[in-house]
């Protein structure tokens, strides 16, 4: 699975971790409007602050996503 997060709107933080909240972490920075990191994994536990300002997608289709804060488990 290939998860690509853009800050397309403003600013926001990621954490991404494989599997769980737990699990070994994959990413953990504040994209910037323009930004945007890629992510592969069977299972990807992501939170984003201010999602609202990100686009979100799966395989290359777009995934709604929560303003706010927000937990997703991908996969």
């Amino acid at each position: 699975m290939l998860v690509t997060i853009t800050a397309s709107r403003g600013s926001c933080w990621m954490s991404a971790h494989s599997a769980s909240a737990t699990g070994p972490l994959l990413a953990e920075r504040t994209l910037l409007e323009g930004d945007s990191v890629s992510l592969r994994g069977r299972r990807i536990w992501l939170e984003l602050g201010a999602a609202g300002n990100v686009d979100v997608s799966v395989n290359g289709r777009p995934r709604t996503v929560s303003s706010g804060t927000t937990e997703l488990v991908l996969g």
